[in-house]
């Protein structure tokens, strides 16, 4: 299973799929939402705090998330449709030297009118470059998984599907210290 990488995107779904509720809620500051005949759709943003994690070699990752979303019910068939662009801006610091880590991604959560959920990612993952090192980490493309199980449905060749055993900390610690 992945390390804490794995637990970025999950928090983001799960909160994305709370923010369903909101719904059938008036329209607040942060949510903004309109409904008609043919279902009805919210509009949505959030910020996660940032956080830092100490990697095996003393290296320290610091990263935070910034998500909109839009929220879709369709009330023909009953599921809901969440699609959310997901940013994270970071940095890795390792011996005084401090590189960039920003990835983002676009989140889709597709919930059936019998509540089984699958989520899909595009785009850029986890991708880091590191000087004289090159792409040590690459986690781009595409990944469709059952959100309750985290099992990957299907994936293209760059993706780390949730599933896979990959420690990101270990990956970037082999780079760093030339390992």
């Amino acid at each position: 299973m992945r390390t804490s990488t794995a637990v970025r995107a999950i928090t983001t779904a799960t909160a994305a799929f709370a923010t369903v509720a909101a719904l059938s809620a008036p329209a607040s500051a942060s949510a903004a939402g309109s409904a008609s005949a043919a279902g009805s759709t919210i509009h949505y943003s959030y910020s996660d705090p940032t956080s830092s994690e100490v990697l095996p070699c003393g290296a320290v990752w610091t990263y935070g998330g910034e998500h909109r979303g839009t929220i879709v019910k369709a009330t023909v068939d009953g599921f809901f449709r969440i699609v959310q662009h997901d940013y994270y801006p970071g940095t890795l610091t390792y011996q005084g030297r401090t590189y960039r880590t920003d990835d983002h991604q676009t989140d889709i959560t597709t919930v059936a009118a019998d509540g089984s959920t699958v989520g899909t990612l595009n785009g850029q993952g986890l991708f880091t470059h590191l000087p004289k090192s090159g792409v040590v980490v690459r986690d781009t493309g595409h990944l469709v998984f059952d959100e309750a199980t985290h099992q990957t449905i299907q994936s293209s060749a760059h993706v780390i599907p949730f599933d896979a055993d990959f420690d990101y900390g270990a990956v970037v610690c082999a780079a760093l210290t030339g390992q």
